[in-house]
């Protein structure tokens, strides 16, 4: 992911964390210009009082940013640590003193390691390049995944590039900014109006944001424009003002998102919607009292239908700001559904509204009668880890006398009778596993989600690490699962021209492109980069994966033929974790797609696999709003015989019946959506998600051999 012209990206370890990468470098080409906005706390961290003077600007250069320690509440030689940073990185990139500024996030009240900061600049700035991801990772903290938010425009006729890093876990609150971020773009946008832009975007995005109540010392929004793109300067009150707006403040929309589902403990995310109030301001308002009412975070992690607090949140604001909202005026949804209107509760389906709240995404939706006013807020679920993560916080975090920030988080902190529970849980199932072979068959949207991805690769490394044999089933990307899904997309897949011959260009090649593009090679490399030597295996490669063609082949829904196994046997016998991509090739020579979860059961049969487990965009089977935890397979067969099968999991049910019926020895249903699902599954007492076990029907021979 390359930043917009004209800027330049690092970020290295310098010593203040243990090892994690810890400074990060924004560095722009030219003199460019720069707005921000900072957090309103009068305990505001020396970064942000050495900094907040000199925006607008027309000529910044660099910002630096540390995390690990927040040089919060370190008084006057707090500032002056600042400078001396920021003096010694202008140095090395031959700019002005004045035109570089700081940033910090971390542990409040040490002092920086200055001259580890001092020793490191040099590296920061040769290690510079357009590339984004470094300096995305350096500047987190109880960030599980780093931020990112990219886009591409035309203004004045000229192509536009933007792009954002973020960070933000905890101490996420309103007040002006929340969490720190950085805008980049080569648009030319005079000062002034960058300015003006930025507050009008903080304002309905970033201060709508809240994850657990607490305003940070340090929160910094910066926005950057070198002017590159060669377009005319962007003029107030013009129409490519507020094209740039529009972009802007969708960026800023998807940033929430991931830093309200990346919020400390977090489990669900919380998105609210207020419409029909008398006025912008007072719509956000109210959103923001419900995003950030404990009681309702609460009621969200545990999956509880209970309208009433959302309500009482909504109540308990108009009267402190006494807002012009009438009780009788209000309807509120929960995820779709309407559990309240003009000013009494309606009657609703219970258990199927907890179901729909056991999603990690929920909706609540507010309308206050006719007027125009609207707003939106972000917030996230209160779940013991938070308690954990925070609770623990000042214990476990450590600070040496030159500033340097270690957090020992061992589990020899806890009670001996914790230690040992979690110990001899997670000892037993890795002892269990052990050499075991365990196919993962991706199917879920979460193959769009880059954050995701990353996890389920590090989770698989952890696997193999603990001596299991896992191999992996990769999914469609969204775009390829467009068009199979869509009507006569075989016939169209497969449409051949005059002469017999695939036809060039047409939806074939476009789906053998991103397949090729966002499958097997991104989740391999990322794989890879875990140290877990995998090897990617398009199905058609060698006939690995044969596919059924024909309409009458595929009377039955089933899309693969069969499987040759021997070629993943050679690589599992060489510590490899093979990754096979939904591609088969028929007996005539054509390529075709395959059903992934269907493949999974094929290739978790022909392998002899321990267990099959199957990541979906559901927290496991639900039968009458209930998360069913385990089932046999003649159960599961009743079931999909009344017609008790959520047809998005039709065909996962039908592959985890096959893949059953021959062989495998259990099949899991989990939530793909949520990161540590897989890991959970396995090395955990209790799991996630449905597993599902045979009792009720014979084993069948394994599946055809290719």
């Amino acid at each position: 992911m390359k930043a917009p012209r004209g800027f330049l990206f690092s970020g290295i370890h310098a010593g203040i964390k243990a090892s994690r990468k810890d400074f990060a470098l924004i560095a722009a080409e030219v003199p460019c210009s720069a707005a921000a906005r900072f957090t309103r706390n009068a305990a505001a961290a020396a970064p942000v009082l050495d900094a907040r003077a000199r925006f607008p600007s027309s000529a910044f250069r660099a910002l630096v940013i540390t995390s690990g320690n927040a040089n919060a509440l370190t008084g006057a030689e707090g500032i002056e640590d600042c400078r001396a940073v920021c003096a010694r990185v202008a140095d090395e990139l031959r700019v002005p003193h004045e035109a570089v500024v700081c940033a910090a996030t971390g542990v409040i009240g040490v002092r920086w390691p200055v001259d580890k900061l001092l020793a490191a600049s040099r590296e920061l700035v040769e290690s510079r390049s357009p590339h984004l991801a470094a300096a995305a990772e350096a500047i987190l903290t109880t960030d599980t995944r780093v931020k990112l938010a990219l886009r591409e425009a035309t203004i004045g006729g000229r192509s536009v590039q933007f792009a954002a890093i973020a960070k933000g876990s905890g101490m996420v609150a309103p007040s002006l900014a929340t969490v720190l971020v950085v805008f980049t773009t080569d648009a030319h946008v005079p000062p002034a109006v960058l300015d003006a832009v930025l507050g009008r975007v903080c304002a309905r995005t970033f201060e709508q944001l809240d994850l657990d109540g607490s305003q940070s010392t340090n929160d910094a929004i910066l926005l950057l424009a070198s002017g590159l793109a060669g377009h005319a300067a962007i003029a107030s009150g013009s129409p490519e003002e507020l094209q740039l707006e529009s972009i802007l403040e969708g960026m800023a929309q998807e940033l929430c998102g991931e830093l309200a589902e990346d919020g400390e403990g977090a489990t669900r995310r919380l998105d609210v919607t207020v419409r029909g109030a008398a006025s912008d301001d007072i719509a956000r308002n109210l959103a923001r009292a419900v995003a950030g009412d404990n009681l309702v975070k609460a009621a969200l992690f545990g999956s509880d239908p209970n309208w009433g607090r959302v309500v009482a949140a909504l109540g308990a604001r108009i009267g402190r700001d006494n807002l012009p909202v009438e009780l009788q005026a209000i309807c509120v949804q929960i995820a779709g559904i309407q559990v309240f209107a003009y000013g009494v509760a309606v009657a609703f389906d219970s258990p199927s509204l907890r179901k729909r709240m056991r999603d990690p995404l929920v909706l609540v939706e507010i309308a206050l009668g006719g007027d125009a006013g609207s707003g939106r807020a972000w917030g996230c679920d209160l779940s013991y880890d938070y308690v954990k993560i925070n609770g623990d916080y000042a214990s476990f975090t450590q600070a040496s006398s030159d500033g340097t920030i270690t957090r020992d988080d061992r589990i020899g902190n806890y009670s001996p009778a914790l230690k040992r529970a979690i110990l001899v849980e997670a000892l037993s199932y890795i002892a269990k596993f052990a050499n075991r072979r365990v196919v993962i068959a991706w199917v879920g949207s979460a193959l769009s989600r880059p954050a995701l991805a990353a996890t389920l690769a590090s989770d698989v490394s952890l696997l193999q690490s603990a001596g299991v044999l896992p191999l992996v089933v990769h999914g469609y990307p969204p775009a390829v699962h467009a068009i199979f899904e869509s009507p006569g997309a075989e016939r169209a897949l497969d449409a051949q021209d005059a002469h017999g011959e695939q036809a060039a260009g047409g939806p074939r090649d476009a789906v053998d492109t991103l397949l090729e593009a966002q499958t097997g090679p991104a989740f391999v490399a990322a794989l890879n980069q875990h140290h877990a030597h995998a090897i990617g295996i398009c199905g058609r490669e060698g006939g690995v994966v044969r596919a059924f063609v024909t309409a009458e082949e595929r009377a039955d829904g089933n899309t693969v033929h069969a499987v040759r196994a021997g070629a993943l046997e050679v690589l599992l016998g060489k510590g490899y974790v093979p990754v096979v991509s939904p591609v088969g090739v028929a007996d005539d020579g054509s390529q075709h797609l395959v059903d992934p979860a269907e493949l999974g059961a094929h290739v978790a049969a022909a392998v002899r696999a321990d267990k099959l487990i199957i990541l979906v965009d559901a927290p496991g089977l639900t039968f009458d709003g209930e998360l069913i935890v385990s089932l046999h397979d003649d159960t599961l067969a009743d079931r999909l015989r009344s017609g008790g099968i959520h047809p998005a999991l039709l065909r996962v049910v039908h592959a985890a019946l096959a893949a059953l019926r021959h062989g495998v020895h259990a099949v899991h249903i989990i939530d793909g959506r949520l990161p540590h699902t897989l890991i959970a599954e396995l090395f955990t007492d209790r799991g996630v998600g449905t597993l599902i076990q045979p009792r009720g029907f014979p084993t069948l021979p394994p599946f055809s051999a290719a």
